[in-house]
């Protein structure tokens, strides 16, 4: 069954946006920037930091890319396990 909600992620985003000085909108600009056919709001971006809501493959990538990441280092599918050293 598919996770439904991934507050993990959420906060990671809304560190990443804080230490960066962006607001939810900033950030849904700079995505939309990305991605001009697919406008992103600010109220997207909340829902996704608060409620953990699942974006869409090209929200993920534009919320990665606005970070200089890849979208794996913010979700993770859950099926990696961390191993102890």
């Amino acid at each position: 069954m598919a996770c439904q909600r991934d507050r993990h992620a959420g906060r990671h985003i809304r560190e990443l946006r804080e230490d960066r000085g962006l607001t939810p909108e900033q950030l849904s600009y700079e995505i939309s920037k990305q991605y001009p056919d697919y406008p992103v709001s600010g109220r997207t971006i909340r829902r996704i930091e608060r409620e953990g809501a699942i974006p869409t493959v090209r929200v993920k990538f534009g919320i990665a890319r606005a970070f200089g990441k890849v979208p794996s280092e913010i979700w993770c599918s859950g099926t990696r396990r961390r191993v102890a050293a």
